[in-house]
Parts: C-alpha cells; sequence; structure tokens
C-alpha cells in the first residue's frame, strides 16, 4: 500500500477523496426567512405533527423526504419528482416494514420520528425512530440502497434493556465522542436529552447506561420540553455543535466550546434570521441538510401544525473571491506570525501549509485542519479474506455527502455505484463493499466483475 499523487494505491485498486464545497469556519451561519417546503398542498394537508428528514431513499441522485407524523405514527415517503438542487414533492407513500406499513405506535396520537442510516455498516439504508412511549425502534433493510425493503422494528437495547426516555424519543445517532462509533442522543417530551454511547463496535452498536447532555454547566432541558437534537457542526469551527427543536416551536443553538473528543456545550441561544428568532409555532422537529446544493447547511423544521419549512443560510463571507471563505483564510495567516502569510489575499488555494498532500482548498471541503499535518482524508483499501470481495473505508465529518464512484475504462469515465449517493455522515467512518452490485459482464471493469486485474474508486464529499 502507497500514495501517488494524493491518491491511495492499494493491489488492484484506487481510491481518492475528490472534493466540492461546503461552509465557513467558525461563521455563525446568516438565516433567510422559513419558507414552506415545495410539496402539493393535497399531499400534507392533513399531517399532524410533522417530522421532516431528508434523505435519497430510491438512490437517484436527488434528495426525498421522509415525515414522520401523529396519525397511527406512520411516515410518509415524498419521492422528489423535481432536483436535488430545486426538491418538488407531489405525491406520498407510506413506507413499509415487514409487509405492512411501518408504525412506530398504534394509537391515533401516537407520533413517529424517523431517520436514515446504516445502522450496521453494509453500504444499505436502514431506519430508526422513536416512538410516543419513549422507545427507540430499529428496521433493518434486507434489500439494496435502490429498493429498500424494511424488517419488522426491534427495539434498540442498551445492555439487555430497552431504551426508554419516558414520552416521544427523538433519536439522532452520531458520533458523540469522536471515537469513531456510533452513539445515540434521544429527546424527550421532558426537554431533557439522553446520551446512550457505543461500547461495542460501529459495526455492531451496543450502548452503555445514559447521562443527560449538559450545557453551560447544567442538565440541559428544552424550552417548554419536547426536545429534538441534531449534532453537527453548525458554525463551521470544525467541531460539532448541537441544534435542539423544542415544544416552544424555535430552534435552540448551542456551541461546542470544547472538541469533537471531550465535547463542552455553552448554553443555548435561539437560531434568528437577523433580528427576528426562528419559530414556527409549536413542537418544532428539525433536520439539518444542504437543500439546495450551494455548499451550506440549511435548516428543515416541522411543527404540530404539519406544515414544514426549509430555512436557508446565505454562502459564507468570501472578500478576495478565492473560493477560500475569510475566516478559514485567517486560521491560516494566524498560524505562524513570523511566515510570509500576513494577508488573506496571501493565502492560495492550491497551496499546502502542512505539507500532508492535501491542498488548501482540500482541507477547506473536507472539514480538515489545514495547519495539521495529521489531520487529513485518507481512503483505507482492503480485501476481505474469505470473499475475496473489496472494501473501502473513510473518516468522515459531520454532514458532509459522500459519493462512491468507479473508473469504467471502456467509456473512459468515472460513474457512480449503487450505493447511497447522498449520504450524510455523524463523524464515524463510511465504507463501500465491492460484491458485485454494479457488474455487467464479463471481462469488465466494474466492481464486482471476475477475473479484473484492476479497479479505480473514487471517494467525491462536499
Amino acid at each position: 500500500m502507497g500514495t501517488r499523487h494524493g491518491m491511495l494505491a492499494h493491489y488492484w485498486a484506487v481510491g481518492s477523496i475528490v472534493l466540492g464545497t461546503t461552509a465557513a469556519l467558525g461563521q455563525m451561519p446568516i438565516l433567510e426567512q422559513p419558507q414552506q417546503l415545495p410539496i402539493e398542498t393535497s399531499a400534507c394537508g392533513d399531517i399532524a405533527q410533522a417530522v421532516p428528514f431528508a434523505a435519497d431513499w430510491d438512490n437517484d441522485g436527488k434528495k426525498d423526504l421522509l415525515v414522520g407524523e401523529m396519525k397511527a405514527a406512520k411516515v410518509r415517503l415524498f419521492l422528489n419528482t423535481g432536483t436535488d438542487t430545486e426538491p418538488l414533492f407531489l405525491e406520498y407513500e407510506y413506507l413499509q416494514a415487514g409487509g405492512s406499513t411501518l408504525r412506530a405506535g398504534f394509537a391515533c396520537a401516537h407520533r413517529s420520528y424517523p431517520q436514515v442510516l446504516d445502522w450496521n455498516n453494509d453500504g444499505e439504508k436502514d431506519l430508526i425512530s422513536g416512538t410516543t412511549t419513549g422507545y427507540v425502534i430499529l428496521f433493518l433493510n434486507t434489500s439494496d440502497v435502490s429498493q429498500p425493503a424494511l424488517q419488522k422494528a426491534t427495539r434498540v437495547k442498551y445492555g439487555v434493556a430497552d431504551i426508554n426516555v419516558g414520552w416521544e424519543a427523538a433519536p439522532c445517532l452520531t458520533d458523540w465522542n469522536g471515537d469513531g462509533k456510533k452513539d445515540l442522543l434521544v429527546g424527550c417530551e421532558a426537554g431533557t436529552i439522553s446520551l446512550f454511547l457505543n461500547v461495542n463496535s460501529d459495526e455492531q452498536p451496543d450502548f452503555g447506561p445514559p447521562s443527560y447532555v449538559q450545557a453551560g454547566g447544567k442538565t440541559l432541558v428544552a424550552e417548554g420540553g419536547l426536545s429534538s437534537p441534531k449534532h453537527v457542526d453548525w458554525d463551521g469551527d470544525g467541531v460539532r455543535d448541537l441544534l435542539v427543536g423544542c415544544s416552544a416551536g424555535k430552534v435552540f443553538f448551542y456551541k461546542n466550546q470544547g472538541t469533537d473528543t471531550n465535547p463542552n456545550l455553552a448554553a443555548g441561544e435561539p437560531l434568528t434570521t437577523g433580528e427576528e428568532v426562528v419559530d414556527i409555532g409549536e413542537d418544532s422537529c428539525i433536520d439539518v441538510v444542504d437543500w439546495n446544493n450551494n455548499g451550506a447547511f440549511d435548516l428543515l423544521v416541522g411543527g404540530r401544525s404539519g406544515w414544514m419549512y426549509v430555512v436557508k443560510r446565505s454562502p459564507p463571507v468570501d472578500a478576495d473571491e478565492d473560493g477560500l471563505p475569510d475566516e478559514f483564510e485567517e486560521t491560516i495567516v494566524a498560524f505562524d506570525p513570523a511566515d510570509a502569510i500576513d494577508a488573506i489575499t496571501d493565502v492560495f488555494a492550491n497551496d499546502d501549509l502542512d505539507g500532508d498532500g492535501q491542498t488548501n482548498r482540500d482541507e477547506y471541503i473536507a472539514g480538515t485542519d489545514p495547519t495539521d499535518p495529521h489531520d487529513l482524508s485518507r481512503v483505507t483499501a482492503n480485501i476481505i479474506p474469505d470473499t475475496g470481495e473489496f472494501l473501502l473505508s473513510w473518516p468522515t465529518r459531520s454532514g458532509r455527502t459522500y459519493q462512491v464512484l468507479w473508473y469504467n475504462e471502456e467509456l473512459n469515465a468515472w460513474q457512480p455505484v449503487q450505493w447511497p449517493v447522498i449520504q450524510r455522515a455523524f463523524g464515524g467512518r463510511l465504507s463501500f463493499r465491492d460484491h458485485g452490485i454494479n457488474t455487467i459482464g464479463d471481462g469488465d471493469d466494474s466492481p464486482g466483475a471476475p477475473g479484473v486485474a484492476r479497479r479505480f474508486y473514487m471517494i467525491r464529499t462536499w
């Protein structure tokens, strides 16, 4: 194994990180006024207590919309009939699990809180949901990424006990302490957020006993209760913060003043659009996604009324128009007062300040530290001895999107593999296993093809 021109080579494969755009370092977002999501009115007019989550459910390269609701705790799936940059939702269907309509409860007043994820690192889309009765339930995918088929629900446990937080469990799977393993945050009706740390592996999560998330030196309690957490680097300083929806209808930002491995949350402050607090009325439930693909996180908010909104934010300030935000460049300027970099105009996108083989632009987009040679994105490649299958693995940054491509030498072109195109990371590791799903015939060079002498892969992130 070795590296050449920033690409990782291993036996008959090559992996690399290719980069897109992202948000500014340490800069609080400039938020626009909430806008209703582009959903046909007749398809959402009867939703109560909307819980939105964006994901590419059918793997067509466009973000779709899953919506938990207070209607026997079902989950509506809106497939995107627009584009990935300008989504449009006209019709819905209810998600199925185990051969019948998926339900996270059965009483009319029960709610669902869906999140799409890869629970066991098999490259397939699974789903978890909270329940009104306080449990967290898991639906594993037994099919593939383009046509998920969910099993019946099983309860998520810590040790041998079912996780239960009282009422209205709102889960967020994330790597809370930066150890590369999935942990679990769970909001609840009381407004606290329970943290369950993973004491096993990333592929087979098993959680220890809960503790309450702290902020400002005391137990975090969402305003009015009904906490809905999202763990994401909201201000772009390279450290994951916490956003929390609440019964009061606002969304609170808890800045991480510590590190990813040792979070230290400040007291919360409500998100605003300038002077006006973001407030949708009651029971705000949130998701974070780059809605319009401009490289900046946006906020999806649903509430008791059933209406859902996107709160977009503007791209970061870039005074010298070189593609690097000013605040990112200022960290490079301040790094070594003795060097010749005295102003942001002295920072160049293609320079490699820390000599780790990744340019300043690459480090900005990947979310790594341009002054630290040990903080970089690297793809590891391994052959699974028992099967001969090929496994790519790479570290992720919270909120980034990742896409796996393979090089078709016959067409002289990079092509996406059949793997989740939009995979919002939580800060752990992602993997892609070449198990033949892209084979198009003997003698070709596609992933999984027999008798292949070499294969080339690329990981794109934005």
